[in-house]
């Protein structure tokens, strides 16, 4: 949660605890996003507090140790317990008040639960962290830090100004929204979940998402202005393209295993040649990538060409030669495409 709200470690930033005999709900927010998770708990007693982020950053190793709660008026004592049974305990003195103060003032202007939601396949998960992790929040031309959500034919669409990204066919009970990426980007629990669902409180935008016994809740702030580039323009039907390549499994495993090393360690644009070549003698169709290691480039001028022939894909019947950059290519492949149109 933290993370995904950009929040540094030693934060007074609150984090609403509420536990009862059936559940404990962990909240985090600002005034862009609001983040809870409910986890299910057996017999623990009822508890409502705010505490600050740095005191949870006090406790050693926390992401391993089992966490006990207690207050006793305006103090909270934390004690963790470690796998080797070492306990490490931590009192907040005068910092509860502080915490509630600050949570109850964001509450104001916190959303409220949507009238209804929408229920879509789990893979909507795994498309928004896609599309997430496409945009580009810093830059400033439109509105490429978000991605798009549009009711009428069910798209998720993102672009970083160089590659746009869009899948339709899921329901929105919204028109058309823009919502900042960053947090979606850095939430797994999104990507991976095992449902997920959409609605819309006001001038916030609801996802509702199940992982493992944890349910999320995920609110996001609908900017009241913004302009997102017009993606559906960058994309050709697939008749009008001259020729295509099916890239087969073995061959994209191949590449994400060794492209990237090979490429070497920048993250400047790298060109790669895909040539879809047609040996007439052979009677034969293969696809080649050719390419140059940055580093090389800049320090020699006849710097070595890598050369790396696709054996087992499938090439069109007219040849073509393009030149792409290898870090989208190599996104394209992790995200799951196979088939390329040129």
């Amino acid at each position: 949660m933290r993370r995904a709200l950009g929040i540094v470690r030693h934060s007074d930033q609150p984090v609403s605890v509420v536990a009862n005999r059936n559940s404990t709900t962990i909240r985090v927010a600002n005034s862009e996003a609001s983040i809870a998770c409910q986890l299910a708990s057996v017999n623990c007693k009822n508890l409502e507090v705010a505490l600050p982020i740095r005191a949870f950053s006090s406790v050693p190793n926390l992401a391993t140790q089992e966490l006990q709660i207690d207050r006793m008026g305006e103090d909270v004592t934390l004690v963790s317990c470690d796998s080797k049974g070492v306990r490490t305990t931590l009192t907040e003195k005068d910092l509860t008040s502080a915490a509630e103060r600050t949570n109850a003032a964001q509450a104001e202007s916190q959303p409220g639960e949507p009238e209804w939601l929408v229920s879509n396949n789990s893979q909507l998960g795994r498309i928004l962290h896609q599309a997430a992790r496409i945009s580009d929040p810093e830059s400033t031309r439109y509105s490429p830090g978000c991605i798009r959500l549009r009711g009428s034919d069910g798209q998720v669409a993102a672009t970083d100004g160089r590659q746009a990204y869009a899948v339709s066919g899921f329901a929105f009970p919204v028109d058309e929204v823009l919502v900042a990426g960053a947090v979606i980007a850095r939430l797994p629990c999104i990507a991976n979940c095992s449902s997920i669902s959409i609605g819309r409180a006001e001038s916030w935008l609801a996802i509702r998402c199940a992982f493992g016994v944890q349910r999320w809740s995920i609110d996001l702030k609908i900017p009241d202005k913004g302009r997102f580039s017009n993606v559906d323009q960058c994309f050709p039907s697939a008749e009008s393209a001259r020729s295509e390549l099916i890239v087969s499994e073995d061959d994209a495993q191949y590449l994400l295993k060794h492209l990237k090393p090979l490429l070497g360690t920048s993250t400047e644009i790298n060109p790669v040649t895909l040539d879809l070549v047609h040996d007439r003698l052979q009677g034969t169709r293969l696809a080649q990538l050719r390419f140059r290691r940055q580093e090389h480039v800049r320090m020699e001028s006849n710097s070595p060409t890598i050369e790396i022939t696709l054996d087992s894909s499938s090439v069109g019947p007219k040849p073509v030669r393009v030149a792409i950059d290898a870090h989208y290519l190599l996104n394209a492949l992790k995200i799951g495409f196979r088939k390329i149109h040129l």
